[in-house]
This record gives structure tokens, sequence and C-alpha cells, in this order.
């Protein structure tokens, strides 16, 4: 059974040590910490407090207000300086103090670190002028090439294979359908993957509850299972503002994931 851990993201609002301990209470394995300049300077606190909970702590990259335009709230985060600036790099975003410790990044970050064996790449890339920094079967073909750990976000790859940035209108909306694309995706890169996010939609809605939109969530983690991988699971669902999600809304969180890989 992979190990699940929970997006810090998922939990907006909460204190990191709080949000850690209600993922330990949960149940859950880990978490994955956004690098936001605020937590810039918690990366030392959130590896004691993992280490003191026993919890597997990933890091991942944060974003710039004008890579993503799409959200307005995004636009506030970069105002008041919780998002990197625009033009930032990862030797200027990624702390010195993270060792040890996976960080995910976008696939058109790749030509920065293509050599450091913390940075998995997510099959999630930055659009320019609805041009992909990085097209698909480029960035498919350096994992090959120099054997790269993935990141597989069930969303962000047919957003990504598919052209749509933030697209999720785009996508066919037939399980079936959206079933052979997650296949031919895992057909390419399952060999390479470390991580998977597991993300549900609806055409007008990203990151919801996992089962409560179209993707064909239970019939790829059967698929997943069936070729034997094993390592990490963040099912990733939008946070729940002003009040953060409750300990009863990540028990049934991890529960449906348990049950997708029974």
């Amino acid at each position: 059974m992979p190990q699940i851990l929970v997006s810090k993201l998922s939990l907006f609002g909460l204190p990191i040590g709080m949000a850690m301990r209600r993922v330990k209470e949960a149940g859950f394995s880990g978490i994955e910490v956004i690098i936001t300049n605020r937590f810039r300077d918690y990366v030392w606190r959130c590896q004691n407090l993992a280490k003191e909970l026993d919890l597997t702590l990933h890091f991942h990259q944060s974003w710039s207000a004008d890579e993503d335009p799409t959200d307005w709230r995004f636009k506030v985060l970069g105002w008041v300086g919780y998002l990197p600036s625009s033009g930032y790099t990862l030797r200027n975003h990624i702390p010195r103090e993270i060792d040890n410790y996976p960080v995910v990044i976008n696939a058109d970050r790749i030509n920065e670190a293509t050599r450091n064996l913390s940075f998995w790449y997510q099959t999630e890339c930055i659009f320019q002028d609805s041009i992909p920094k990085l097209t698909f079967p480029e960035f498919v073909g350096l994992v090959k090439r120099y054997d790269l750990p993935v990141v597989f976000d069930t969303q962000h790859y047919l957003e990504y294979r598919l052209g749509h940035f933030r697209g999720l209108k785009y996508l066919p909306t037939v399980k079936t359908e959206l079933m052979k694309l997650l296949e031919e995706g895992w057909k390419m890169l399952g060999q390479h993957t470390k991580e998977i996010h597991l993300n549900d939609w609806r055409p007008e809605s990203r990151n919801v509850f996992p089962g409560t939109g179209i993707a064909p969530l239970a019939e790829f983690c059967q698929l997943v299972k069936s070729s034997g991988w094993n390592g990490y699971i963040v099912p990733e669902i939008s946070p729940s503002i002003p009040i953060p999600h409750s300990k009863y809304t990540l028990d049934r969180l991890r529960e449906t994931v348990d049950s997708y890989f029974a």
C-alpha cells in the first residue's frame, strides 16, 4: 500500500504545527508543504516537527502570480508577498536548508536542475501565450533519457498532454476516455513515478473531494496497484476558507484513498 500524504495547501489557514498534528491524528503517513515565501523561514520547523511526529515530509515548489493568472486569489497572495515574485529561479526559491527531502517542481523547470536527485518533476507546465514552455513529448523524452523521478498528477497531466493550461472545461467528460488517457500516461511514465497527485475535478471546479467529480480515480488506482507500484499518494483537495478542513474530513479523505487501493 502506498504511503498517503496530505498537501499543506489543502489545510490553508492552519499553523504548520497544528496542520501536522491533524494529519498525524487522521492516520496519514506525512505532509507535503508548499514553499511559499512564508514557509522559507519555516523549513527547519517543518523538519523538526516531522521527525517529532514521525511523519514523512515532502516539499513543493510554489509559483508566482503571473505564472498562473487564472485565479485572482494568487494575485492577492503575490501582492502581500506570500508567493515568489515574477522571474524567480529555483536557486532563489528553494531554501538551502532543505536537505534529503524531495521537492516537487514543474516540468518547465527541468533545465534548471536535471541532475538534482532531490527534485521530482511534476506533469505540469507553465504556458506562455497558450504555448507550454516545455512540450509534453519533450518532457517525456527528458524523463526517459535521464531516468528522472516524476510526480504524476491526474489533473495536470491531462491538461499538459492535451495542451490546455488550467483548461478543465476542454478535457473529456466521459470516464472511459479519461481512463484511456490516464492509462497511456501511466504506461509512459509509471516506471519513473515516485509520487501521484490524486486529483478529482468537474469542468467548473478543480481539486474536488475524490469521488465527487468525473475522474476515474478508483479505476486508475487499480491500474497503479496492478502494476506493482509502491510510492507516495497525495490526494489534493481545495482548501476550506475561512474554516480549515476538520479531522473528520481528513479521515474521510484517507478512507476514500484506502478504498481505491483495496
